[in-house]
């Protein structure tokens, strides 16, 4: 796998985007603020989310173990730990 220097704003998005493909790499972009576009792509082990604004760019992942789990108890045991709607 190569190494890419990633760039902020719109063209380093898209050379980030052609790098990711070129990888076989599946993504997605989303928007979520006003002053940027968030990449989220998975790879094993991990959730990568990597922020693209006008003059800067910043990431976050996130880690865990990848076990199954079947009930909805489980599920929303997940979701009501790491949820509020204060």
């Amino acid at each position: 796998m190569t190494e890419i220097d990633i760039g902020p704003g719109l063209s380093g998005l898209l050379k980030f985007c052609l790098w990711l493909d070129k990888n076989g790499i599946t993504y997605s972009i989303h928007k979520y603020s006003e002053d940027a576009l968030t990449v989220f792509f998975t790879v094993v082990g991990a959730r990568v989310e990597v922020q693209f604004f006008e003059d800067w760019w910043n990431f976050s992942h996130f880690t865990g173990d990848e076990g199954v789990m079947d009930t909805a108890a489980e599920l929303m045991d997940v979701i009501s730990k790491r949820w509020s709607d204060d």
